[in-house]
């Protein structure tokens, strides 16, 4: 991948992860239950991360646990929780650093953007 490519999409992913940051309603997870579901979940999306399940050699994705994410904490959550898992697994060596963004863009905010507004959706019908 190009360098300029890379940092396109790192700052694409950047401005995502800051804006879900800046809307998080941390209020929400006043509890301490709450935090150790979503650390629960976090774990949970690494080790299916790490299984490489997919639908062809070399094309991971985790559409569903990106939609459980999303749909059991809203999207905000779901964009630092998936941000965290995307950190996990590139840090362990299955993803490499030029293109984190890309697929912080493709694994994490798209199937969360889908989601919430399929969610949404079918909260107005």
């Amino acid at each position: 991948m190009l360098p300029g490519l890379g940092a396109i999409g790192n700052s694409a992913f950047l401005l995502v992860f800051l804006v879900a940051l800046r809307w998080t309603p941390w209020r929400h997870f006043g509890n301490s239950e709450d935090t150790h579901v979503l650390m629960a979940t976090i774990v949970s999306l690494l080790l299916l991360w790490s299984l490489e399940a997919g639908v062809a050699p070399g094309l991971n994705l985790h559409l569903l646990g990106m939609t459980l994410a999303t749909l059991m904490f809203g999207w905000q959550f779901a964009i630092l929780a998936g941000s965290a898992v995307l950190f996990g697994v590139t840090l362990n060596g299955e993803g490499g650093w030029i293109s984190f963004g890309w697929n912080g863009l493709l694994q994490v905010c798209l199937p969360v953007a889908v989601s919430w507004r399929v969610l949404k959706w079918t909260e107005r019908r």
